[in-house]
């Protein structure tokens, strides 16, 4: 092995001696320079305020009044107040006549008096603007407004912000073309909020609330995160074509009409408690894309009543919503959602008390899909009460829905449409005599349907399903204390059951092709009733009835085969027009090998 050489002492210090050598010429090489200070006096060496942005203070030489105004801004700066400002009769407090002026209250107040216009006036005598702010400060006591852009010239780039304004008249008001911005602005009492209306302009409020006025308390294109509550006359009011997202109206009250939220877009927003305490409408939301947004506890005495309402039809489309909690006295009507297209929302408490007016869950044009009612009508509708409405006949498409507990005096409809797919209804109750077209659903074609518990009293017959085709679907307990409950009446019907109720457990139209696969348990009056011209009735099974499968005597032609029929007193009722396949009685071991035989115990 090669023994390692291990460093003498020598080399380390030979080490130490050259880095104190680099570091002493390395410093003096970067050397800075005497430490002394200069002669004389320390000077400041950054920029005042002024240097960076010179600031005006507001005064009577800076802003002289005159016949309008207690102050005018007519020249452009940066102007800031040094204290408060008290309004004059018949004045504004400040007039703003010049473009690109930034006006801070500085965290003071202008104070008006009841005979005070306006606390800040913009005026553009003919001639456009540009460049405004005002920021910071309170306004106070102006019998008009606090804020106020008048004349006929346009304005863009006008921003209020962080202001807080009560007023006996309109918070803030601005009837201009142009672009105004509103944000963190708190506009209380008085008779208006924040109100952007100029026609060919585009005015965003952000951040801003309004409470304890008579009347329209936010309009304006753009709103975002702003609340309303404490109102009366008016909620929530957008013009159209705007665009409403994360905003909340509560506790609105009126005697004309009410609309919580209305705008061409919604997005996440909140509308409770709106009272109308006259006959009049009152609409929580009117929009054309409604999503993510929420309605409740909207009343009227006796006018029509809508938690979300299209505001273009056939336009509106509705996502992601709930509305609960609507109703109104005497004849008025309540509807959940109004619109074309209605998706993954829930409604509850539809018309719970108090009219006799027509109650709908969703009323709709095209769609409804993965939505959820409950508890739609009450015991005292004597007009009709509907789940799931469409007005025109075999239209639209209800699918992966959930309906329970609706109720009414006269008629009652669950789901009204096209297509009906994954549809579960319950807890059906129709408590009126002589009503017709009682139905737990009504449609062209039905399918994966379950429908349960419905009771009737009524001398009409009503029907858990009324449609022409009907597969895989299933009816359980449906009575009528008054008449006939029938389960699935159809053209075709494939694949169902029905068990447990008064009546006729299939019943087919006189347009009825087909009834196969399907099977009856404990119906009323008779299982399976064939009554169409022509067609095959094969592969069904039923128990429990006083008779077991009937077709009827004017029917055409019908095949009867491969069906099973049990515990039944009369097992088969067949008409002469009827090809029945040899029916097999005997107990034991069955013998007949014909594919066409039917089956009786």
């Amino acid at each position: 092995m090669i023994p390692q050489t291990m460093p003498s002492r020598r080399s380390h210090s030979t080490a130490l001696l050259l880095g104190i050598t680099a570091l002493v010429f390395s410093s003096a090489a970067f050397a800075q320079g005497p430490l002394a200070p200069p002669a004389g006096p320390p000077v400041p060496s950054m920029k005042t305020l002024d240097q960076i942005e010179a600031r005006i203070p507001i005064n009577a030489t800076t802003a002289p009044g005159n016949a309008n105004a207690v102050h005018v801004i007519s020249t452009p700066g940066s102007y800031y107040l040094t204290g408060d400002v008290q309004g004059v009769a018949s004045k504004d407090g400040i007039l703003i006549e010049a473009s690109n002026v930034t006006l801070d209250l500085n965290g003071y107040s202008l104070k008006g008096l009841g005979s005070s216009l306006n606390g800040i006036g913009i005026s553009r005598s003919g001639a456009a603007l540009t460049g405004l702010t005002i920021r910071n400060g309170f306004i106070t006591g102006f019998g008009q407004r606090g804020i106020y852009t008048v004349g006929t010239g346009a304005i863009h780039g006008l921003t209020m912000e962080d202001l807080t304004i009560a007023c006996v008249g309109t918070g803030l008001r601005s009837d201009v073309a142009g672009s105004t911005i509103v944000r963190r602005v708190l506009v209380r009492g008085g008779s208006g909020g924040i109100q952007c209306a100029g026609g060919n302009s585009l005015d965003q409020i952000e951040d801003s609330m309004v409470s304890g006025i008579t009347g329209e308390a936010i309009v304006g294109d753009v709103v975002e995160r702003c609340q309303v509550g404490q109102v009366t006359n008016s909620g929530l009011v957008v013009i159209s074509g705007s665009r409403i997202s994360h905003c909340r109206v509560a506790s609105v009250s009126g005697t004309v009409g009410l609309v919580g939220i209305y705008g061409e877009e919604v997005n996440d927003c909140v509308v409770s408690d709106l009272t109308l305490t006259a006959a009049g409408p009152v609409d929580g939301v009117t929009g054309d894309l409604v999503t993510a947004t929420r309605v409740q506890n909207l009343i009227s005495a006796g006018g029509n009543v809508r938690g979300i309402a299209q505001r273009n039809a056939p336009q509106g489309i509705v996502n992601g919503c709930s509305v609960a909690s609507l109703k109104t006295t005497g004849s008025g009507t309540v509807t959940g959602i109004d619109a074309d297209s209605v998706t993954a929302s829930q409604i509850s408490r539809i018309g719970y008390e108090s009219s006799t007016g027509v109650v709908t869950g969703i009323n709709f044009g095209s769609l409804v899909s993965d939505c959820s009612l409950q508890t739609i009508g009450h015991a005292g509708v004597t007009s009709s009460v509907n789940g799931i409405y469409n007005s025109v006949t075999n239209t639209g498409t209800v699918t992966k829905v959930t309906l329970q507990t609706f109720k009414g005096a006269g008629t009652v409809v669950g789901i009204r449409s096209g297509i009906v797919d994954h549809a579960n209804v319950t807890g059906f109750v129709q408590n009126g005599s002589g009503f017709t077209g009682n139905q737990a659903i009504a449609a062209q074609s039905v399918s994966n349907c379950t429908v349960s518990n419905l009771v009737a009293n009524t001398s009409i017959a009503i029907y858990a399903i009324f449609a022409e085709n009907v597969t895989d679907t299933r009816v359980d307990l449906v009575s009528n204390d008054g008449g006939t409950a029938n389960g699935i009446n159809g053209t075709s019907i494939v694949n169902c059951s029905v068990s447990n109720l008064d009546g006729i457990g299939i019943g087919g139209t006189t347009t009825t092709t087909r009834i196969s696969g399907c099977s009856v348990a404990n119906a009323g009056v008779l299982g399976i009733q064939f009554g169409g011209s022509g067609g095959v009735l094969d592969d069904n099974t039923v128990t429990g009835c006083p008779t077991g499968i009937q077709t009827l005597a004017g029917s055409g032609r019908v095949v009867v085969r491969g069906n099973s029929v049990s515990t039944c007193t009369t097992r088969y009722s067949m008409s002469a027009n009827s090809a029945v396949g040899p029916i097999v009685t005997a107990t034991g071991i069955i013998a007949s090998t014909n594919p066409f035989a039917n089956f009786s115990d």
